[in-house]
């Protein structure tokens, strides 16, 4: 460990190196526990994301049952002005 002291004392570039890598890695861990589930932070926007999603799923479901519903009764008329 002395070697690196030595080294880092003799090379302000690697000096500065190690600092901007301390302070990009406690970006990223600060990002990553920011982002990861269960730790409170960010619960509450993915949980409205989440809910909005199904909202609107549920009113495709509903969309696509309507027009499922019309399109048989249109092949159905059709059917019976072939026949």
């Amino acid at each position: 460990m002395g070697y690196i002291v030595s080294d880092q004392q003799q090379n302000p570039r690697l000096v500065q190196a190690c600092t901007r890598l301390d302070k990009a890695i406690s970006r990223l861990e600060a990002a990553l526990k920011a982002k990861v589930p269960g730790n409170g932070v960010g619960n509450g926007a993915l949980t409205e994301e989440l809910a909005a999603l199904r909202d609107e799923n549920a009113a495709l479901k509903q969309t696509n049952d309507t027009v499922s519903c019309r399109l048989d009764g249109a092949i159905d008329r059709l059917r019976g002005i072939l026949d």
